[in-house]
């Protein structure tokens, strides 16, 4: 039975970690249960999406989609994770906030604690997260100005996870942040 911490090797079957795991290392499970769109959680992937450590967020889903190509994991589809997931992985791991609903559609950011996710991940032998944030597929338009104050129209924003500060901020998806994929299994 798997728990949360174990690794989903490539096979899609559990391990303790990725030393455990034949060939292709998959995730570390960080969440169980259905109310993440699977059927039975959500896993992180070990290591990051791209072999850049910043990619714009309008190319973030790409990336992922690119990168999970090589990465196959049976029984498991790999996806951006959304504002959603991150929240559901967290929680999964410990962390003491409460799911957040509807994060706020401005450049407000928004305390949310991640439990033990980074001690799990690197304990399954997954690579550090870059502590500056990491994109999710949750995206929304917000009213930009400038210096001045003046409107500069709408502009597509997606909801970052900063682990330095653990917190939820919105950045315009032309602007760079991390990207790793999550495992719906």
């Amino acid at each position: 039975m798997a728990t949360v911490g174990n690794v989903i090797g490539s096979d899609g079957k559990f391990y303790k970690d990725a030393k455990a795991a034949p060939g292709e290392k998959g995730a570390m499970i960080a969440y169980l249960g259905t109310e993440a769109g699977s059927a039975h959680g959500l896993a992180i992937a070990l290591e990051d999406a791209s072999s850049e450590d910043y990619v714009k967020g309008t190319e973030a889903a790409n990336c992922v989609s690119i990168w999970a190509n090589t990465h196959a994991v049976t029984g498991g589809i790999w996806r951006l994770p959304s504002a959603y997931d991150w929240q559901r992985m967290f929680i999964g791991c410990g962390s003491t906030s409460t799911y957040i609903e509807e994060l706020p559609q401005n450049t407000t950011t928004t305390e949310f604690n991640e439990g033990n996710f980074c001690t799990k991940l690197t304990a399954a032998g997954g690579t550090d997260v870059h502590k500056w944030g990491y994109w999710s597929s949750t995206e929304f338009e917000y009213e930009s100005t400038d210096y001045f104050g003046n409107s500069t129209g709408k502009q597509p924003h997606g909801y970052c996870f900063d682990f330095s500060q653990d917190k939820f901020f919105a950045h315009p998806t032309s602007d760079v942040s991390s990207v790793r994929a999550c495992l719906a299994f």
